[in-house]
């Protein structure tokens, strides 16, 4: 009996052992990618806050699909280089929200990236350096400043559609996210933060379809961290129309960065109207426009005198439902009066007047 019971206790120790050391080998690779996700970039850090995230898997050319690794879907649209490799913008591009670099950005000679001008960032890490080009390349904040070349721009540096070129330091505040809920027509704001570094706290803004922006609460930041945020913020009171919300981000040092901005629709509302304001400027100073409620698209833009004359045209990618930007409108060398700005697509075209004074 017992002799024909050996086989089984033998099997069992045999188990035993396997078990055992599949657990030492989990317990290891745990270790292991326990410090990878605490000392390397991860693109899932990105990718957290919602939107497509490219992050490089090897050097090579910006245009080659085999140089990133595509995760997330919609916007915003990041990419992400990373130690040890070498992206060369061998081509120009344009779509693009964030650019996080802890390895090298090359631009070949003539060569742009094109960044969304109100919530676009370039951010150089500590170790990460932007070569190349000539005069002709261009860091380009869609409708706000361009950088040229030729490039030799070493971290932590970072430019955003806000500020004028590189400043020293990394970025203070990291966003991943920025959106809205409606329920009841009372809107509560939700952000996420991939990193922060001196950051003091949000001022919450808020401003009607026709109006300037007024600060109505605030929300304390986290000061220094380099994992995910989540914030929220209920607007106390119920909008009834067409509102526009932004953040603005202070720095223990008063310094401030603003978020992008975003549209909220009431729940009354069942069909939004595009509306254009200021729609008053004065002769001869520069103003920033604004329409509200644009669908995302390709549009052409012109602003056309009380003769059918056209002043100025330009074009303009608009990524998201929500209030285009015309910023920098320089008035003078128009007359005053009234004026038309024509919102064009393929297929449909639309005019809101300009009255300056």
């Amino acid at each position: 009996m017992e002799l024909r019971n050996e086989p089984n206790v033998r099997q069992e120790l045999g188990l035993a052992k396997i078990v055992i050391v599949s657990a030492i080998i989990s317990a290891i690779l745990g270790t292991i990618f326990f410090f990878a996700g605490n000392f390397l970039p991860s693109s899932k850090t990105f990718a957290d806050g919602g939107g497509t995230v490219f992050t490089s898997k090897k050097t090579g050319n910006w245009t080659a699909t085999s140089t990133w690794t595509e995760t997330g879907s919609g916007i915003p649209v990041k990419y992400i280089i990373l130690s040890g490799h070498t992206v060369t913008v061998n081509s120009s591009r344009d779509d693009i929200d964030t650019i996080k670099v802890y390895g090298t950005l090359k631009f070949n000679n003539g060569k742009d990236l094109t960044l969304d001008g109100n919530a676009g960032v370039v951010e150089v890490m500590s170790g990460g350096v932007i070569t190349g080009g000539n005069t002709s390349s261009e860091i380009i904040f869609d409708d706000e400043y361009e950088i040229a070349g030729p490039f030799s721009i070493a971290g932590p540096v970072h430019a955003t559609g806000e500020s004028d070129g590189f400043s020293a330091g990394p970025l203070p505040v990291t966003w991943l996210s920025f959106d809205s809920e409606v329920e009841e027509n009372f809107v509560t704001l939700n952000w996420k933060t991939a990193s922060e570094e001196n950051n003091s706290h949000f001022i919450i803004e808020k401003a009607p379809s026709t109006g300037a922006f007024k600060a109505i609460g605030r929300v304390e930041g986290n000061g220094n961290s380099q994992e995910i945020q989540t914030y929220a913020y209920k607007d106390k009171e119920s909008i009834s129309s067409s509102t526009y919300y932004r953040l603005k981000q202070f720095d223990f040092d008063g310094k401030f960065n603003y978020s992008k901005t975003i549209f909220v629709k009431s729940d009354k509302e069942e069909m939004a109207e595009k509306v254009l304001f200021p729609s008053l400027v004065n002769f001869g100073q520069t103003s920033q426009l604004n329409i509200s409620n644009v669908p995302a698209g390709q549009y052409q833009i012109m602003v056309i005198d009380v003769k059918g004359n056209i002043i100025t045209q330009f074009d303009h990618t608009q990524m998201e439902l929500g209030m285009l930007e015309i910023t920098n409108l320089a008035t003078e060398g128009f007359a005053r009066g009234m004026h038309y700005i024509r919102l064009n697509t393929q297929s449909t075209a639309e005019t809101f007047k300009l009255m300056i004074k």
